[in-house]
């Protein structure tokens, strides 16, 4: 089955007063709500209305997720329980998603030197990373950034590399 275009991130009053929808978003997402980047409505209903979606279908969905939140698994797509948040507290928000360009980020984290950072942020000896691989903005990919990313770190590292000798 293709994926609907767009389709909608979804949360309720809970998510967003505990998470920034995106990294980069203002606290509780406050400015992305007043500039009308994340849809803010009062019952499921008038979300719905908002996002042109049908209201019953969209109930349904909601229904169906928030069940397996309370079983504590995701019945479609075999997600574990810690993961599934329900959408239950009003207000409700939803955040129009699109495909915009392909990419892989994220990865090891590294520091200014490009030493790549074991789980506790101390770096692992003699291991560096440039590009993709750990990068800056790992959910927030410019299109071309990787390029001067890989090309600093990439001197970064081979700078700290040769200091070994």
């Amino acid at each position: 089955m293709p994926v609907p275009l767009p389709t909608w991130y979804i949360v309720d009053s809970t998510q967003v007063a505990a998470n920034k929808l995106v990294s980069s978003f203002s606290a509780g997402n406050a400015e992305e709500i007043a500039k009308g980047w994340i849809i803010k409505a009062d019952t499921v209903e008038e979300l719905a209305k908002a996002c042109e979606l049908d209201a019953k279908t969209l109930q349904e969905t909601l229904d169906e997720w928030n069940a397996s939140c309370t079983q504590g698994a995701d019945a479609l797509f075999g997600r574990s329980g810690a993961s599934l948040l329900p959408v239950a507290t009003a207000p409700y928000y939803a955040m129009k998603l699109g495909p915009t360009m392909y990419n892989t980020q994220g990865g090891p984290e590294r520091n200014s030197k490009a030493e790549v950072l074991d789980l506790d942020g101390n770096p692992i000896p003699h291991l560096y990373s440039c590009g993709e691989c750990g990068a800056m903005w790992p959910d927030m990919y410019n299109g071309g950034g990787n390029l001067g990313e890989a090309a600093v770190f990439g001197r970064i590292a081979g700078k700290n590399i040769a200091a070994l000798q």
